[in-house]
This record gives C-alpha cells, structure tokens and sequence, in this order.
C-alpha cells in the first residue's frame, strides 16, 4: 500500500459496541477489519486509492453479517480524499434486538390470546429442543386426573421459516452455498444480546434463537447419544433412565437414523479402523435427525427434524388439540415467586408494547426452556440468583478443533460423486471413568454433506461444487468433553423499569476449558494420520470461536448425590429448582457438564422424560 496516498474509510454508528466485530469486504472478496478508536469512538480502515482507480465496491459487516443497504460504492473521488466517511449509509440488524414479526401464517397458526384471566397447568419459557419437545408432549399427555392439561407456550420471537422452507432433504447444493438448508443463515437470525466481560470472553460466538423452535431451526442434524462415561457429573438415575428408556423414545420422535450406507462409506471406516492413532475408537455412521426416505413408499420425505415442526404439526391439529396455546413475541422478564412457590409469569408483549402476566392454575407448574443465557437472565431476574449462587456461574461449551484438508484429483481417496461421514468415539463405554480420549472425531470426505462447514462460501463457486479445481474437500471436527468452568459466569448487570421494553445486555465471561491444551498433542497426531492415510494436504486448522455451535451449558446444573461424587446444583435429578415447589427448568443450562456429543438429542430426551415426570 502506497504509504503518502491512503484514504482513511471512517464509520461513526452510536448503536455499536467496543466489543463489536465490524469488517469490510471489497468487491474483489478481500475482507478486512476495521479498527475502533476509542477516542474518537469511530471505526476505520485504510485502503490504497492506486488499488481502485475506479472507485470500489464496499460491504460492512458486523460480526459476519452485511449491511442491510447492499453494497456502496466509494468512487474514486472519494477515495483520493484524506477521509472518506460512510456514517448514515450503513445500516444493520442489530443482534440483540428480537426479530418481531406477525405474519398471516402465525396469525392462523398460533394466534395466542392476550387474556391473562386463563389459568394454566403448565406455562413453558421458549420453544427449543427443550421447550418446544416438552410443550408438545404435554400436550398430548393425560395431565393429572386424565383430562387434557391446559399448556401455554411463551416464545420471545416469531414465526421465521415454514420448517421445511430450506430443510427438505437434498443431494445437491443449492447455488454457491454448501449447506442446502437453512442453518447457513444462523449469522443472520441469531441474536447476540449479551456483553463480554473480558477480550476473550469478546471473542465468544454466543447466540439466541429467539424464534419458533429456537436453535433447532439452524443446526446440522447431529444427533448422536452421550456414551456412559459422559454422564460422570450426572445423577445416575437420570443416566439410567436416558440410556433405557428416553433415548430410544427422542430418536423416534425426531426421525434420528444412521446416514444410508454406501461402498464408499464402508471402505473408509474401514481405513480408519487400520490406524494406530485410532486403535481404541469405534466409527460409526452418524445418526442424523434426517428423514432420507418416506415413511411408506413414496412418500416425500420430511427433512431436518426442528422443535417448529413439532409445534406447527400441533397447531394444524387445533381443533382436536385445542388444549396448546403458543404466543409469540412474548419475551419472558421473570416469574412471580411466594413462599417456594411460582405463581406466574411476567412476558413483555412486543407487539402490543406492555407486560402481560399470565397464571398458573392450582397445582400448575413453571418450565423455563430460554437456553443457557436465556434462562440464568430470567432466573436472576426472579431473585433466584438470592437463593443460590450457582444461578449463572459455570457457563461452558466444549472445545471444537477444525482440520480441513484437500484430497487431490488421482489419489485413491479422490471421488467427484461420492462422499462420506464418520465418527469414531472411544471404546469405553465405563461409567464414572475419565477416558484417555474425551472427545469425538468426525471425518467428512466431499462437499455434499450438509455438516460440511467453509469459512467463505466464496470458496465454493463454479458449475462443479463437489470437487473444486481437482480437489476434494475434508473435514475433521473433534469435540472434547469439557467439566464446567467455574470461573464463567452470565451476570444480570441491569434492572428493567416495569412495562419498559427489555434491552439490558447480561455480562458473560466464558474462557475456555483447560481441556483444550490438554488434548492439543493428541488430536495433532490423529489429524495427521487421517489426513496423511487419505492422501490429503491440510490448508487450516484452528481452534472453533467458544459458542460458534451454540453448544454452550452450565447455568442452571443439574445437582449429584452420589456418595463420594456429590456435586451440590440448581436443579434436582427431575429438573426441579431447588427450593421450589413447581419451578423447573429444560434446556441446555442444567448440563452439569459439555459433553463430546452433540446435546440436542440428549436434551430432547430429557424433555420427554419431564413431561412424563409432570404428568403423573
């Protein structure tokens, strides 16, 4: 760069953060960072007015996401100025805000009611794989006495995607984008609306998916079990039962099958069961909550599984299951507490612009399903923090190592049409035992799969996406198994005046778990035997952003009393907190570790377990 001619890009937004990511990308792909001057409170960038003799093409993005204005151009006049300034022209989607929305379809759907006079048995706090599950099961599930119990479902965003928009099953890609379902566009609809408490905890790709069916609309279909010995933090009665009875019960219910056998898939697990780095791993085909063919011959197949088709499923059903109501855009704020007991809940109505209180019923019970930040925010807000301070603290997600490689065109591994996926995992399925390897090692070979992750889609362009210019794409993802990080902490940082829109932003510190540097030398030696054994060349390996697969758990744990593994908690073995007659909790949070697993179908599992538990 010309060191006397550059012209300093400058943007000025008060809505940003410090903390934020803001970038430019130029209209020949390169993307840059842009620098915060806390001073001046601006943004900048350099560019080389010689590089553009006729002006360029300039997208801003924040934390990945562009402007919503579409590209500027910045004309070469611009450009030969001192400064070129783009405040007022560069527009976003801010992450914290909630998406609000009321479209025909929700209307018709799931059109709530704002009267609060009706009493219910059972009111659920968000619409994931753990409050959406439940909320359908409930539903279906004699309450006590064996009428229909009265469920209330409170979701703080809309209705964004018919559930098979983008998740219907298909071979090939769609366009220059990898993934041929709608988990590619998590960047855009994940809401980040926290703080970081430190640098590194700003680093973190903590989201929300404040929506119908939460998270579960943007995840990649893995739904592995958790094996024995990652239950080791867990009471044993809930392992038991999981392993028994609920695993089987989840996978049915999410459409959970291994991916369909091919020759090529055989001969490369059989590869790897030939190497020493992975002597003590079983590799198996992924189960995957994929429906690959019709139920009956025929029949169109469904897609990925999500807790929106669950709920959508439900209220096509309304007039035989009138008994669930679903109210969107209701952002819970806190529950009402006396002496041990919850009476209700607070929700702030951001159609109608106020708080609406809505009541239990005698005997009636409080789920909150708001995930790991989500839920630790409406607990503190409710003064549970008060009663016990393990409220918040331990938020954690696993470390997640990324080896992408390329498998050149004439190698023995080398396939323009087929591709596969594997995952191997420790032999030891011992409970209570920590293993010599606490991960899982998944190997991707071709572009097909919709696991496959790039970090620039622009990679993939071109008529032939499976291979590119000769090459084959792979993947290694390991997940380690993670104890909760005591030091990490979501904290409750502001109080909401009542009836005011909620806009404070919790403080989260999460670093990393010392796992990572344990594992380091292990996983470089299994990445470079897979590679090597399939004629790859690696061109990235890093460290995933803790939070970038939405894994995180921790901050509502579940407690153990095993003599001589007693670890105190928030919620007892049935999700109960602790101190309250008929408050509980079903998401992520009550995770009392990360495991090497995928969580969703784990956490599906439990939410069929508490339906039972409440039913009876």
């Amino acid at each position: 760069m010309s060191v006397e001619a550059v012209c300093t890009v400058v943007l000025r937004m008060p809505a940003l953060r410090p903390d934020d990511h803001l970038q430019v990308r130029l209209g020949g792909g390169e993307t840059r960072d842009l620098r915060y001057d806390r001073q001046a409170d601006e943004w900048t960038v350099p560019l080389d007015p010689a590089a553009h003799p006729e002006g360029v093409d300039v997208v801003v993005l924040l934390d990945g996401d562009p402007q919503l204005d579409g590209p500027l151009h910045l004309t070469s006049a611009e450009l030969a100025a001192p400064t070129c300034r783009l405040d007022g022209r560069v527009h976003f989607a801010r992450h914290h805000d909630v998406l609000v929305g009321e479209s025909h379809v929700a209307r018709h759907f799931f059109p709530g009611d704002p009267d609060t006079a009706h009493r219910y048995d059972v009111i659920v706090v968000g619409s994931g794989a753990g409050g959406g599950t439940l909320a359908y099961q409930l539903a279906e599930t004699p309450w006590r006495g064996g009428r229909p119990p009265r469920v209330l479902l409170l979701e703080a965003g809309s209705y964004l995607f018919g559930t098979h928009t983008g998740n219907l099953a298909r071979y090939q890609p769609v366009g220059p984008d990898v993934y041929p379902n709608i988990f590619h566009h998590w960047g855009a609809f994940g809401r980040r609306r926290w703080r970081a408490a430190d640098a590194e905890s700003a680093r973190a790709r903590i989201a929300q998916g404040l929506n119908l069916g939460g998270r579960t609309l943007f995840w990649g279909a893995s739904a592995p079990r958790m094996h024995r010995w990652e239950f080791r933090d867990w009471p044993e009665t809930v392992r038991d039962e999981l392993c028994d009875v609920w695993y089987d019960r989840a996978e049915q219910l999410t459409r959970v099958t291994p991916l369909v056998p091919s020759a090529y898939q055989t001969m490369v697990k059989a590869r790897l069961r030939e190497l020493p780095a992975l002597a003590d791993f079983r590799h198996f085909d992924p189960p995957m909550a994929i429906e690959y063919c019709g139920p009956v011959p025929g029949a169109v197949p469904a897609g990925i599984w999500s807790a929106a088709e669950l709920l959508l499923s439900r209220a096509m059903q309304d007039d035989r299951f009138g008994n669930l109501r679903v109210h969107l855009n209701h952002e819970v704020v806190g529950v009402e507490r006396a002496a041990g007991e919850v009476t209700g809940v607070v929700a702030y109505d951001h159609l109608a612009g106020r708080d609406r209180t809505y009541r239990l019923a005698d005997d009636g019970v409080v789920v909150l399903a708001a995930g790991t930040v989500g839920t630790a925010v409406v607990a503190q807000a409710s003064g549970l923090a008060d009663d016990d301070p393990l409220v918040g603290r331990g938020i954690t997600d696993h470390p997640i190592y990324v080896v992408k490689f390329w498998v050149r065109q004439g190698g023995d591994w080398y396939s323009r049409f087929d591709s596969s996926k594997t995952v191997s995992r420790q032999l030891t399925d011992a409970a209570d035992v920590d293993p010599a390897h606490p991960y899982s090692v998944t190997l991707d070979l071709g572009a097909n799969l919709n696991q496959f992750r790039f970090v620039n889609a622009l990679e993939f362009t071109g008529a032939d996406l499976a291979t590119i210019d000769g090459k084959m794409p792979g993947e290694l993802v390991f997940m380690v198994e993670a104890p909760l990080v005591e030091q990490n902490a979501v904290t409750r940082t502001e109080s909401r005046p009542e009836g005011a829109k909620p806009t404070a932003l919790p403080t989260i510190r999460i670093h990393s778990s010392p796992r990572a540097d344990q594992v380091q030398a292990a996983l470089d030696k299994i990445a470079a035997d897979v590679v090597r054994a399939f004629g790859g060349d690696v061109y990235e390996q890093l460290w995933a952003p803790l939070g970038g697969v939405s894994h995180e758990v921790g901050t509502m744990r579940m407690g153990r009393v095993t003599p001589g593994r007693q670890r105190p908690g928030v919620v007892d073995e049935n999700l109960r907190v602790r101190g309250h007659r008929n408050l509980y909790v079903c998401d992520l949070s009550v995770f009392p570790n990360s495991p090497a697993a995928n969580p969703t179908l784990t956490l599906a599992a439990l939410a069929l377990r508490l339906a039972a538990h409440l039913s009876t």
